[in-house]
């Protein structure tokens, strides 16, 4: 690959600095944030932005593998080589229909999609292999206190959490309650699907506090979730909190991962805005918003991108974001100002957070522009 643009380096004198035994990072002083950036020549058939991506390790190369909205396709771009791979078209309809793509995970020889109202599973061919409805698993176990949807979302972060190597899947649920009724946040929020054994288990643990105070915050109260070991680790957009829910003791550890550059909680909205979608989607689209926690790991890291309030009159897309750097005890590292030129919406590669040119910069089609941030020890 080519460096083509920059390389920043900005050294961040914060904390005391210590290493685990196999050097993974726990603090920083004298660490070094590289932001690095190279480009990809792109056909006429390619998008110099995806707004659904993902990146996977696929014999040996890191793919990166975006979602082509307007040909209904995955094109694929080597990151270690520098060059676009292939594009797979898909087919709406028929055995290897897929209606359309809401969020998607690539492991190496497959890929797992949310295609409403189902999941499904496409080789790299764009053939279906297996498709799983939830709705199916919920009538045989007679759930009919919980939903799969609700309501429109503008929101292009959240993610998909599906584990390759033991076939689990892990997705929101929602109570066939409206969320101004008591009874809604006092329920359960997520299940736990076995794709092996088919079978579909609701987590038997109610909304965080936050949501149950009497407070309304329209689609910002969307769980996103990692599976991780034993846990589930998951954040809300409303909030800095991320929660740690252990499948074996059913305990959540809590912590609170503040922002030193914005407010840790968004505003919420009134209860009446309920029956105003208007008013639900300008919400959304404006408020400080946490995105998921990405794990890295390469670096045994995790990562937060938020942004802040967007200004009046304009949308989230335009407001400051900014990158949380978090270990594996979750102790915040590090917090970063991303440049006004970063798509807020990121993926994990070996070399680091990956993120893509803002549409609103882009000035040449024919290329995608990706940033690479990195964390290095400043050399003695």
């Amino acid at each position: 690959m080519k460096n083509i643009v920059l390389a920043i380096i900005y050294t961040l004198l914060l904390f005391s600095s210590c290493q685990t035994d196999k050097g993974k990072i726990k603090s920083i002083q004298n660490l070094n944030i590289i932001v690095d950036s190279f480009q990809i020549k792109i056909n006429p058939n390619c998008l110099p932005l995806y707004y659904t991506s993902y990146v996977a390790t696929i014999d040996g190369n890191e793919i990166f593998i975006g979602y082509n909205n307007q040909l209904h396709s995955f094109d694929l771009f080597n990151l270690d080589e520098g060059n676009f791979v292939k594009q797979i078209l898909l087919e709406h309809r028929g055995p290897n229909g897929i209606p359309n793509i809401g969020k998607f995970v690539a492991c190496e020889d497959r890929i797992m999609v949310k295609a409403n109202p189902y999941y499904a599973v496409l080789d790299f061919n764009g053939v279906v292999l297996n498709k799983i409805k939830p709705i199916d698993l919920f009538l045989e176990q007679n759930i009919r206190n919980y939903t799969l949807g609700r309501g429109i979302s503008m929101s292009n972060t959240n993610t998909l959490c599906y584990d390759c190597t033991n076939e689990l899947l892990v997705i929101p649920v929602y109570p066939t309650l409206l969320q101004n009724d008591p009874g809604y946040y006092e329920s359960s929020f997520m299940a736990l699907i076995d794709l092996e054994k088919l079978s579909l288990k609701i987590i038997d643990l109610p909304y965080p506090e936050i949501f149950r105070t009497g407070k309304f915050y329209g689609n910002l109260d969307r769980p996103n979730f990692i599976l991780k070991n034993d846990s589930i680790i998951f954040n809300y957009r409303n909030s800095s909190k991320i929660y740690i829910y252990v499948l074996k003791s059913g305990k959540t550890i809590i912590f609170n991962i503040l922002s030193s550059n914005s407010k840790n909680e968004s505003d919420p909205i009134s209860y009446e805005s309920l029956s105003d979608i208007k008013k639900i989607i300008r919400h959304e689209g404006t408020s400080l918003q946490f995105h998921p926690v990405k794990y890295d790991p390469h670096q045994n890291l995790y990562y937060r991108v938020h942004n802040a309030r967007a200004e009046k009159g304009k949308m989230l897309m335009s407001a400051k974001s900014y990158l949380t750097i978090i270990n594996d005890d979750f102790d915040k590292i590090s917090e970063y100002v991303l440049p006004g030129s970063f798509f807020p919406v990121s993926n994990i590669s070996s070399k680091g957070i990956l993120f893509q040119k803002k549409e609103s910069y882009i000035s040449d089609f024919n290329t995608i522009t990706y940033y690479i941030i990195s964390l290095r020890e400043e050399e003695s």
